[in-house]
C-alpha cells in the first residue's frame, strides 16, 4: 500500500453538507495506491480516496473503478511510481481531480512505459457527493510516462501534465487533447488558482511557474517561472 497525496486545504465544496453520502467540508482527502494485502508492482493497483476528519478519523472510502461501466474507464495507478497520483481541487470548488491508467488489473508490462494509444491515460473527476466521473480517457497524454496530476476549473475544462508531452487541455469525455506549451515536456503537478494555471517540474530550469495568461487552451503557451 502507498498513500501518495494528501490535500491538505479545506474540502469547501460547495455541494457539501456534512451528510454521510458527502465528502464533508474541512476534512482531509487521502490518496491510497493498493488495498495493503498485498504488494504494489508496476503493473497497475487500484486506487481509493480515504476521507479522514481533521482529528485523524477514519469517515469514508471511495473506490475508483477497476472495470468499465459504460462511458466510464478504468482508472488505476502503476504501484509503484512515486510521482503519481497528485490530486487537485477544482477552481470553483465543486471537484476533485485525479489521472490514471485505462487497463485492467492483472495485466502485464510495466505501465509507465505503456503508450498512451494502447493504455489511454483516463481523468478522474469526483464531486462532493462522491459521484465518479471517468468519461475522459486521453490518447496522446503521458505516452511512455506517467500521468501525474490533472485540475479542472469548472468541471468541464481541464489541463495535466505527465512524464511525456507536456501540459494538455481538453474538455470533459474527450479522447485527445491539445499541448498547450512545450516550454517543458516532464511536469509534476497542475492546478488552477485565481483564474491562473500553474506548473511545478523537476528540471533545473523550471521548479514552479505560471502558464501563459489567464487559463489557456491554445498552443504556444510559455512557462514563467514565479
Amino acid at each position: 500500500m502507498r498513500l501518495s497525496t494528501l490535500l491538505l486545504s479545506s474540502l469547501l465544496l460547495a455541494a457539501a453538507t456534512g451528510s454521510s453520502q458527502n465528502y464533508v467540508e474541512g476534512n482531509v482527502i487521502l490518496v491510497r495506491v493498493g488495498t495493503g494485502l498485498e504488494g504494489l508492482t508496476n503493473t497497475g493497483s487500484p486506487v481509493f480516496l480515504d476521507e479522514y476528519s481533521p482529528t485523524g478519523t477514519f469517515v469514508s472510502q471511495t473506490v475508483l473503478p477497476t472495470t468499465v461501466n459504460g462511458a466510464n474507464q478504468i482508472l488505476v495507478l502503476s504501484g509503484t511510481a512515486t510521482t503519481e497520483g497528485m490530486i487537485t481541487r477544482s477552481l470553483d470548488g465543486f471537484y476533485l481531480t485525479i489521472a490514471g491508467y485505462n487497463r485492467s488489473l492483472g495485466s502485464i508490462g510495466s505501465l509507465p512505459t505503456t503508450t498512451s494509444a494502447s493504455v489511454p491515460r483516463t481523468i478522474g473527476r469526483i464531486d462532493a457527493s462522491k459521484v465518479i466521473n471517468t468519461t475522459t480517457a486521453l490518447t496522446d497524454f503521458a505516452s511512455a510516462g506517467s500521468p501525474r496530476s490533472a485540475t479542472t476549473s469548472d468541471g468541464t475544462k481541464f489541463w495535466a501534465g505527465g512524464g511525456t508531452n507536456g501540459i494538455r487541455y481538453f474538455t470533459l469525455g474527450s479522447t485527445t487533447s491539445t499541448q498547450i506549451s512545450t516550454t517543458i515536456t516532464n511536469a509534476r503537478v497542475v492546478n488552477v488558482a485565481d483564474n491562473r494555471l500553474f506548473v511545478s517540474s523537476a528540471t533545473t530550469t523550471y521548479r514552479l511557474g505560471q502558464m501563459g495568461t489567464g487559463l489557456p487552451e491554445t498552443a504556444g503557451q510559455t512557462l514563467v517561472n514565479l
